[in-house]
């Protein structure tokens, strides 16, 4: 299964969705038809773990903060991997918001947190 880049590239999306590919592709697929273009959004992504789905959503034109609470490294490298550093702002969190507080996002997207 593959996503649409406005540059008109396509990605496969089992990369992004991290694990279990073949259960989570179709939700977040359908997810993305429900949100539709993210060109310009701003988006929150709670416990964004290695930074893939963040990556995507900013390949996908929108302007992601990312919260997690693990190590971020890995978010890190991906991001300068699809070279979106413009795109996503990282921030390691004990759990708190106080990173966003007082923001405002169009979107919030959270994907196995709990």
């Amino acid at each position: 299964m593959t996503v649409a880049l406005p540059d008109g590239r396509r990605v496969d999306l089992a990369y992004f969705v991290e694990w279990r590919p073949y259960l989570w592709q179709r939700p977040v697929a359908r997810a993305f038809e429900y949100l539709g273009d993210l060109r310009g959004r701003r988006v929150l992504e709670i416990g964004g773990r290695s930074g893939w789905m963040s990556s995507l959503m900013a390949l996908m034109g929108a302007h992601v903060t990312m919260l997690e609470r693990g190590p971020v490294d890995q978010a890190i490298e991906e991001v300068h991997r699809w070279r979106v550093e413009d795109r996503v702002r990282l921030f390691h969190t004990s759990g708190e918001f106080d990173a966003v507080a007082g923001q405002r996002f169009d979107v919030l997207f959270t994907k196995s947190v709990l």
